[in-house]
């Protein structure tokens, strides 16, 4: 568009956005008369030009009784060839329009629903595509708050029907669910007379294993509950401060007191008085009684020499003095009888409070199993004598928790009391598959399995071990951990949703696992066989195999086979012929080998993530145009209307609306670009070692820059900026 022809538009009232976006049709050879019209926000126009660029029917919503989201949608369905025809209305919500589409891109019809808001809609979209029921909660007429903490928990296998009240808040639900998730007993709080926050600290409280007894009164606030929780958590006497009259700030002060002294560190050493302190502190007997700055020593000087007291005259004196605990007999005894000098005597000596022992879990199953393989002198890994669970039955103990004890109460030697604290409680254990006494402290096996410990939570695993798998025992299925003790044959395929462990050679099989794959005696496919794990491969060899793993490969040795990991590669001996690709990092002793067989080895830097920071770097450049017309648009609304005026006008509050949508858009999006980013530079740290001998043959290839060896020995490979950098090890 020629400069001449803006400056026509500009007269005849368009904005400086309207008429980017008619040059932007021009420019396309687009008929922009279906949209050159100042009614039109740019905003508008920019998807009636969107969906003439696509050669879409944009007749249907080039109309300016539609907002600009309203044509997005409809715009996207049209693109989409859905049948926009049910909500293709300018009385239907753009938030409606959106889920209905979203909802015919997945697969699930929401026509029969159009009755409902679109965080209804949405709701029973996750809940199918989830394949979880909640249209008894809605036809209820449970709010989308509600429906979404039944969704998840339905989701998740929680029976959450008994609590799913409709007195309940969509919040207080997830409480509920999150208490019943981690094995708590959630009847002690699922109660209508507690707020969500409420219920929060009582649950928190639970998961801590404090005694919630001293807040669970309703009458508290949740945020004297917290202050009281807190405590606990401490180990601090909150009776000190639990009463219902002191408001949550006043119980916050005194709780950090009382944990500001209880943390105070005392010291051993004894603080001598200084002289001028003792002379003007004498009696007429020629006493003194001096006190350290924290109270835990009593020192007496006594000037009058070879003057004897009684037991009583003394005792009276340190009481005058304040000083009336810890009293050291042996040197009171001394005075009495005469036998000092003219030094300080130490004659009381406070206690330092001692915190009490911390809670504990006592397990009875090895919790130090390490699931890797030994290496051995030569530096091969030895795969046969590997210990990589722990397995346990059904009815077993598998924990005992041993609660937190009370400190011991020290004091000054003026007799104020210090509390000690109690000691501090370990969370509850979570997980799958065992079950807890009425004790709370006592856990026991559910099933019989492999059972795995991270922090405080206990996973047990089904385990199946069989003998051996080959044609004729056929294929094998398996929701848990699979065991197989002898030899793996041709043609047989293994699933497991957690770990598989063969102990026997493998053949030409077929091999998926939801956990990781270890080979005691590795595998021999002719190039017929496969594994692939969501976790770690772990195998003798590899000889003709395809492998792909999800986390990392670890071999003794690699032969004419093609080997994926979404991290990091380790042959300890050598790779010859075949593939060996990785996104973090390879390592080998030795690749290809004097005959030149042809060997490639692959750092993929992931495109994913390269294809996903362009896409979002696109979306952030889309969000900042419509933001930035969407604020020119609020200005102009602003420059031409009285507040009174604008403020009631729907399209005004629109843009208003928009605007903030935009904004909090475009932020996630930056959040978004960094994460990226972040990932990107620690995939850019991958390299390709090899600390013997690199032949001829042997291709190094980091994304679309590639490398041909020539016989060199221990280096590394990697890609800085565009280039490959060769570095001696």
């Amino acid at each position: 568009m020629l400069p001449q022809e803006r400056l026509s538009l500009m007269k005849e009232g368009y904005t400086q956005d309207q008429v980017e976006v008619i040059a932007k049709g021009l420019d396309k050879g687009l008929d922009v008369s279906v949209y050159r019209d100042r009614e039109f926000l740019a905003i508008q126009m920019e998807q009636i030009r969107l969906g003439l660029e696509d050669g879409l029917p944009v007749w249907v919503y080039a109309s300016p009784e539609y907002d600009w989201f309203q044509m997005e949608e409809i715009r996207l369905g049209l693109k989409a060839g859905l049948d926009i025809s049910m909500y293709a209305s300018p009385e239907v919500p753009y938030e409606k329009m959106r889920q209905l589409r979203v909802g015919w891109e997945q697969g699930v019809n929401l026509t029969a629903y159009m009755d409902y808001d679109a965080g209804i809609l949405k709701e029973i979209r996750e809940a199918r595509l989830a394949s979880v029921d909640i249209l008894e909660y809605v036809r209820e007429g449970y709010d989308q708050e509600q429906l979404h903490s039944i969704r998840v928990a339905l989701a998740e296998g929680i029976d959450i029907g008994p609590y799913a009240k409709m007195d309940f808040r969509g919040v207080a639900i997830a409480e509920i669910y999150k208490g019943l998730k981690s094995g708590l007993d959630v009847s002690v709080y699922a109660k209508i007379e507690y707020n969500w926050q409420q219920m929060r600290e009582i649950r928190l409280g639970l998961e801590s294993r404090v005694d919630i007894s001293y807040y669970s009164d309703p009458l508290y606030r949740w945020q004297q509950m917290k202050e009281i929780r807190l405590g606990l958590e401490e180990g601090l006497p909150v009776i000190l401060y639990q009463s219902l009259m002191y408001p949550s700030y006043e119980m916050a002060r005194k709780r950090k007191e009382l944990l500001a002294q209880a943390e105070q560190q005392f010291e051993e050493h004894h603080e001598l008085p200084e002289e001028e302190e003792i002379n003007r502190l004498l009696n007429e007997n020629g006493l003194a009684v001096t006190t350290s700055q924290r109270g835990m020593q009593a020192y007496l000087t006594v000037k009058a020499q070879k003057q004897t007291f009684s037991r009583k005259e003394l005792l009276a004196f340190l009481e005058s003095r304040d000083v009336r605990k810890g009293i050291r007999e042996e040197n009171l005894q001394a005075v009495m009888e005469g036998r000092y000098g003219t030094e300080p005597i130490l004659i009381a000596q406070g206690a330092i409070p001692r915190k009490g022992a911390d809670g504990w879990y006592e397990f009875f199953f090895r919790t130090d199993v390490e699931k890797k393989p030994r290496v051995l002198e030569d530096g091969s890994v030895d795969y046969q004598n590997i210990e990589w669970f722990e397995t346990v039955t059904a009815g077993q103990k598998i924990a005992y928790y041993h609660e937190a004890q009370d400190g011991i109460d020290g004091y000054l030697v003026t007799g104020e009391p210090l509390v000690a604290r109690k000691g501090t409680e370990m969370k509850r254990l979570t997980g799958t598959g065992f079950k807890v006494d009425e004790d709370k402290k006592t856990y026991w096996a559910a099933v019989d399995g492999m059972i795995k410990l991270k922090d405080t939570y206990i996973e047990i695993a089904k385990k199946l071990t069989l003998d051996e798998i080959t044609m004729a025992t056929g294929n094998l299925d398996f929701d848990g951990t699979i065991m197989i003790r002898g030899i793996v044959g041709n043609g047989v395929t293994i699933r497991a949703t957690e770990d598989i462990v063969i102990e026997g050679a493998v053949g030409a099989a077929r091999i998926e696992s939801g956990g990781n794959v270890v080979l005691m005696q590795g595998m021999n496919s002719a190039g017929k066989g496969s594994i692939r794990a969501e976790g770690d491969i772990n195998s003798k060899f590899f000889e003709s195999v395809q492998v792909y793993a999800g986390g990392n490969i670890q071999t003794n040795n690699c032969m004419n086979s093609e080997l994926h990991a979404e991290g990091k590669v380790e042959v300890i001996n050598a790779i010859v012929g075949g593939k060996v690709a990785a996104k973090k990092e390879i390592r080998t002793g030795e690749a290809g080998n004097k005959v030149g067989i042809r060997t490639r080895l692959e750092i993929n830097v992931s495109e994913e993530a390269r294809r996903e920071r362009y896409e979002v770097k696109e979306a952030i450049r889309k969000s900042s145009t419509e933001l930035a017309s969407l604020r020119n648009a609020y200005k102009d609304f602003q420059n031409k209307f009285a507040p009174e005026v604008r403020n009631a006008m729907d399209i005004y509050l629109k843009v208003e609306n928009a605007v903030y949508t935009k904004e909090k858009e475009l932020r996630e999006l930056e959040e978004k670009l960094r994460e990226l980013e972040s990932e990107l530079q620690k995939l850019e740290l991958a390299r390709v070692m090899v600390k013997g001998y690199v032949h001829e043959g042997v291709t190094v290839a980091f994304n679309e820059m590639e490398w041909k060896a020539t016989d060199l020995y221990n280096i590394t490979i990697r890609m800085k900026e565009n280039r490959l950098d060769l570095l001696n090890n």
